[in-house]
């Protein structure tokens, strides 16, 4: 059972939805190896791994093929929304 964040605690989910987008150029369903996203944030796989659960969880990312994200148009609209507010939580 995954651990679900309270609001205080979502900088690092922010954080991976931020470089997801920029690594897709803003683009819905354009793939990205999660272990692409690990490096850039020098994280440990299991922790990008845990955190792309989170998002595919609440439909803003799913899994395209083995290792491989992509934005959905939800998660597009809502990284659109985070990035025009300075990636900020009150922008959940």
């Amino acid at each position: 059972m995954r651990v679900l964040p309270t609001m205080s605690g979502l900088a690092s989910e922010i954080e991976y939805l931020r470089v997801l987008y920029e690594l897709t150029g803003g683009k819905a369903m354009s793939a990205v190896f999660y272990g692409d996203i690990s490096r850039e944030l020098d994280w440990p796989p299991d922790k990008a791994d845990e955190i792309a659960y989170f998002w595919v969880d609440r439909g803003m990312l799913e899994w395209t093929t083995f290792g491989h994200v992509a934005l959905t148009a939800l998660g597009l609209k809502k990284a659109e929304r985070l990035a025009t507010t300075g990636w900020s939580l009150a922008a959940l």
